[in-house]
This record gives structure tokens, sequence and C-alpha cells, in this order.
């Protein structure tokens, strides 16, 4: 297996993982440019290519008639308006909305979930069949002992599309309900507006941003808080939901793609359409013991389907029927 990702500093051009054989170059954008140059250096014996959308994918049908899959988290369109400086914005943007679909017509796609795969097709990226296959977790990752305060956490990156300003609000008002404390663990470009909203809402102190956090203190954050808060405008899939759900914590999000998926509405956590309802279903599980054991229960029950190893059987398998078809072709 060989791998080609951007090139942060310090990295080595060349490296090998467990095996896998990683080529770096370029940084957050010039790795796109760099692409076509480590295929034909490094990867051309390859049997089937991934080709992975994040925003942008790398365009390898125009340099490389390999069989190939392009592995799609979500669908961005409108995030990336929002969330990268112009004229980036626009072009990342012309580019998924306009050229995505002329280039990859004829190239097969893998979703993380139901709402992206919908989304594919809805906008036409591909005349072919849309293969899902989830994101697994590490299901070594146990419930533990609970935290003894009323606790709500929210993991991930701390941007304006994850909606943790509006998250800071509804949680002014559960602090009018309920003693809890509220853990943002994550880096971003808006965690500095976020602490300075916990502030002027006179919260701060019941507000703890933790930046960065290791795989320890995410296991721990995890399983010591008593619900998970997911308020993103989208997710591919949610992965953050499903790691609180193998540590036994059920969560609310908004019914967005991707984390309507990953949630069982009023088995596995709270699925709410405006902020009032995220509030009102917040303090629900804060408060209710009972239910909150309920929903507990049924998110580690849940959480154990979604395997790594499942997901990788699943993607080779994918990937080896679309090499089977290139060959019979």
């Amino acid at each position: 297996m060989k791998w080609f990702a951007s090139r942060f500093r310090g990295a080595p051009r060349r490296d090998t993982v467990e095996g896998v054989e990683i080529y770096r170059a370029g940084g957050e954008y010039g790795v796109y440019a760099a692409a076509p140059f480590a295929y034909f250096k490094h990867m051309r014996d390859c049997d089937v290519l991934i080709d992975s959308e994040n925003g942008i994918p790398f365009f390898t049908p125009v340099f490389s008639r390999r069989p190939k899959v392009l592995l799609m988290f979500h669908v961005h369109r409108n995030v990336l308006l929002r969330e990268l400086p112009p004229p980036v914005n626009w072009l990342t943007w012309a580019l998924e909305v306009w050229l995505m679909p002329i280039v990859y017509r004829r190239v097969p796609f893998v979703a993380i979930s139901e709402s992206t795969r919908d989304e594919i097709v809805k906008y036409r990226y591909t005349s072919l069949p849309v293969t899902v296959v989830h994101s697994g977790v590490d299901l070594s990752m146990q419930p533990g002992k609970k935290l003894a305060e009323p606790s709500i956490v929210y993991l991930g990156r701390v941007v304006r599309y994850k909606r943790i300003r509006e998250l800071l609000k509804v949680f002014a008002a559960v602090r009018r309900r309920v003693p809890a404390r509220l853990y943002v663990a994550g880096t971003g470009a808006d965690v500095e507006a976020c602490e300075a909203l916990a502030e002027d809402l006179g919260i701060r102190s019941s507000v703890f941003f933790t930046g960065f956090i290791g795989e320890d203190e995410k296991r721990a954050l995890l399983s010591g808080a008593w619900v998970f808060a997911q308020p993103s405008q989208i997710e591919g899939w949610g992965i953050s939901v499903i790691e609180a759900a193998a540590c036994g914590t059920p969560a609310v999000s908004m019914r967005v793609p991707g984390l309507q998926d990953a949630i069982v509405d009023g088995q596995t956590g709270k699925l709410v359409r405006t902020w009032d309802e995220f509030g009102d279903a917040l303090t629900y599980i804060l408060t209710d013991e009972a239910a909150r054991a309920y929903l507990s229960e049924h998110a580690l029950s849940h959480s154990q389907s979604f395997s790594w190893q499942k997901s990788a059987d699943q993607l080779l398998t994918r990937l080896e029927q679309v090499r089977a078809e290139d060959s019979a072709s």
C-alpha cells in the first residue's frame, strides 16, 4: 500500500509506517498540485487509487487511467463559502460544484454515510453507484466513571460551521436550570471568539476550553461526560458521536446530514430541529437519571457495530470489485 499526503514541518518526505509507504509533498493547498508528480514517480503501479475528497478532490481522472474510487466525506458546497476566505472559497466551491461532476462522472464513489450518498446522487457527481462505508471507531474505548457534576462535552474542530457559538448560547440557558459544566475539546480559528462570547454570556467559569487533547485524555473526557453535544451544521458521519457512544455517552445534535445517520433518535441520543429543543434535550438527559442510563446503554450497544476492521473489509471488497470491473471492460 502507498499513501500520498501533505508534508508538515519536520516530516520526512518519505516514510514507512506498519508496511505502508508514505510520500509527502506540498502544504495545505500545494498538496493538490504535487499529487500528479507523486503519482508518476511513485504510484503508477498501484492496482486501484483512492481519491480522497475533503472539500477538494485530487482530480486523479485527469492524470491517471488506473481504476479508482472517490472517497467523499460530505458535500461541502456552502460550507466552503462560509469557512474559507475569498477568493479561495469561490474557487473551491466552483471546483466541487461545477468541475467535479464533469471529471468524476464515470468514477464510482464511496460515501461514509447515507446522507452523503444521497447528496452525491442529488447533485449528480457521478453516474455510477455510490457505496456506503461507515467510518469505524476503536472498540477498545470503554465506559468509565462519570464525573460527579453534570457535564457536557464537545469534541472536534472549533470553526464557524461547527456552531460552537450557538452551543455556548444554549449552554447559558441550560445553566439557568442545571449547574452543569461544558468542555470544549479541540482547536480552530474560532476559539478566541468563543472564549470571548463565553465571557460575555457570564458562563466563562463553567466552560473549559481544553485545546488539543491526546487519545487517553479523549477517552477520559468522553467517558466522564454525562452527554455529548454536537451542534455542527453538517457532518460526513459524526464519528465523534460514535466515539462518545463507545464510551457510554449519549449525544444531542441537530437533525442534519451525517449526524442524523449516526444518532438513533430516542435510543442513542436526541435529534432536534431548533436551539430551544437542543437546550431542552440537554437538560432532559442531565436531569433524568433513568433516561440517561437508557440512552447510555443503547448508545454503547449501537457503537459496537462500527469497528475499523468492518470498515476496512467493506472498502477492500469495493476496491476489488472496481479493479475486476476495470479488467473486464
